[in-house]
């Protein structure tokens, strides 16, 4: 007869439930992203996009290519230091709960759309690049026609008032209403709905939902990514008839070679750091009720969105640093003046 084992029940393993599991791996990433990662590449995207601008100036502002990094650093720049206002509430979440419910209302509704706003300009000016490259490479001869210095300035400056005008309406989405919280007796500033949202809520959310993210990013990507394989194609396998188009009579830094794959770099590198962000903003627009159920999926998205957007802002100085060398020996040279100045 086969020996029968008994299970003793008496003593029970204390178990994680799945959901419990999920809670404290996305809490853990969420702090990862936002007090981490965030801050680190945020430092980083105020001081070297404020290297960019000095460092442009010194080579002077009289080329059209030197003005589309300089705007956009300036660009990055602001998105950097308005990035941290929206996390402010956080930090102050932990000392005193109410005042940082106060704080978020006001930054919702009077700053969150800036950062996004000076966001949307960086990738315009990633397109901007892609397309004066395309044309310096593709129409050599007719580069200078084109984009001269006084086209170039007007341009930039449509390019933020383009973002401005189709962000306009973010603006007037949600407004601040005094409430009390009556556990406490304290007055709080609550998030509403407008009355300009309410009246056009539908054509609002369609206007949100679909126009605006094809609008600011999906279509600047698709002509970023074509211009960038159509410039690679014609550096690498047609390069020789490539250089052979560029005549004497055409500007020196069409001849540049170094300048044309130092530009391909930031607009591929760009590219494919605001991939991700994309994606995930047109997941969160298109999943909406998937993401209403799993509220702390969505904040480690926008953790992770806020992480990527960051990256993107603070990347172009290394491509500068290591791909130029004009760049690298005049940073040198405001180092050595600095050094000599302490």
């Amino acid at each position: 007869m086969a020996p029968t084992y008994v299970q003793n029940t008496s003593y029970q393993l204390s178990t994680i439930s799945p959901e419990e599991l999920q809670d404290t791996v996305i809490n853990i990433l969420d702090i990862v992203f936002t007090c981490g990662l965030f801050h680190l590449l945020n430092v980083s995207g105020v001081v070297t996009n404020l290297l960019n601008i000095l460092i442009l100036t010194k080579y002077g502002l009289h080329e059209t290519t030197s003005l589309i990094l300089f705007s956009f650093s300036l660009s990055d720049l602001f998105c950097s230091l308005l990035q941290p206002i929206r996390r402010l509430h956080c930090i102050v979440s932990r000392f005193d709960p109410f005042l940082a419910i106060s704080i978020q209302s006001f930054t919702a509704v009077y700053l969150f759309s800036l950062p996004d706003i000076f966001l949307c300009t960086s990738i315009l000016h990633t397109t901007l690049i892609a397309v004066e490259r395309f044309v310096a490479v593709c129409f050599p001869l007719k580069m200078s026609w084109i984009f001269t210095t006084y086209r170039v300035k007007w341009l930039l400056f449509f390019v933020y008032l383009y973002v401005i005008a189709l962000m306009a309406p973010t603006l007037f989405l949600v407004e601040v209403s005094w409430t009390v919280d009556h556990n406490t007796n304290k007055t709080i500033a609550v998030l509403v709905l407008s009355k300009f949202y309410k009246i056009n809520l539908d054509r609002l959310n369609q206007y949100l939902y679909l126009g605006l993210p094809h609008l600011l990013s999906t279509s600047n990507l698709g002509v970023t990514i074509v211009c960038s394989i159509v410039i690679g194609y014609k550096i690498t396998v047609r390069r020789k008839t490539t250089l052979s188009q560029l005549t004497p009579c055409v500007s020196k830094k069409v001849k540049d070679v170094k300048v044309i794959k130092m530009l391909l770099t930031v607009c591929v590198v760009n590219c494919c750091v605001s991939f991700p962000t994309v994606a995930i903003d047109l997941f969160i627009y298109y999943s909406n009720t998937f993401i209403q159920s799993s509220g702390k999926l969505y904040l480690l998205l926008r953790g992770f969105f806020l992480v990527v957007c960051q990256l993107k802002v603070s990347v172009n100085f290394f491509i500068y640093i290591f791909m130029s060398s004009k760049f690298t020996s005049t940073l040198n040279q405001l180092c050595h003046c600095w050094n000599q100045t302490r």
